[in-house]
């Protein structure tokens, strides 16, 4: 009895091209569950920004809201990177650019995985607080805010800043009705009637006296 051949192995049709789709599907997977998360901190931070400047805080709200000036631009950079991977991916001359997009690819994750360092919303409630720990961590939040914004972000960050100003401000103003007031009838002047009835009595008596004399 023959000995049985062993079959060979199965060439796999992975190709590089569907390795680099299957993990940009990936990337574009954690990138939308970090903006999500993300836009749950942003909007504590807008909240707590405002506390502060209720507060009277005003450069405290500010580093609050530079931070999320920070966080913008770190999801706009990672979803910017993913764009231009895709189109790596899509292009036609994907086998001369594989290593291109493999480097492309890691630096998006690379950029992808530092947000998640940034969804914390403890870290937020940090900024507001008065202890030896938060103040530890706002000065470590300036310094990295130092080298991450630039002096055109900064002007960016204080034209947001007094736009909340101003809305709050506004918000504690009282409010001009939208609707036309009602309006008030007028009384009616009854002088003028009451010294034309004045003068026919005295016409009406004159004749009377005149005859009286007589």
């Amino acid at each position: 009895m023959g000995a049985f051949k062993s079959k060979p192995a199965p060439v796999s049709q992975v190709t590089p091209h569907d390795r680099a789709v299957l993990q940009m599907k990936g990337s574009r997977d954690r990138l939308y569950k970090y903006q999500k998360k993300l836009a749950a901190v942003i909007e504590k931070e807008v909240a707590c920004a405002k506390q502060l400047m209720r507060e009277g805080k005003q450069q405290r709200a500010l580093l609050v809201l530079r931070k999320k000036k920070m966080q913008e631009q770190m999801l706009e950079k990672a979803d910017s990177q993913l764009n231009n991977i895709q189109s790596l991916i899509d292009s036609a001359e994907f086998a001369q650019l594989e290593n291109t997009v493999m480097a492309a690819m890691k630096e998006g994750t690379a950029s992808i995985k530092a947000l998640q360092a940034e969804y914390s919303v403890e870290d937020v409630e940090k900024l507001m607080d008065e202890t030896a720990d938060a103040i530890a961590y706002q000065k470590e939040v300036t310094d990295l805010l130092a080298e991450k914004l630039s002096a055109e972000d900064d002007d960016d960050v204080e034209e947001e800043l007094r736009a909340m100003e101003k809305e709050m401000l506004d918000s504690q103003m009282p409010k001009i009705p939208s609707h036309q007031l009602p309006t008030i009838d007028k009384v009616p002047n009854k002088e003028p009637q009451q010294q034309q009835q004045q003068a026919q009595e005295e016409e009406e008596e004159e004749p009377a006296a005149q005859l009286a004399a007589a």
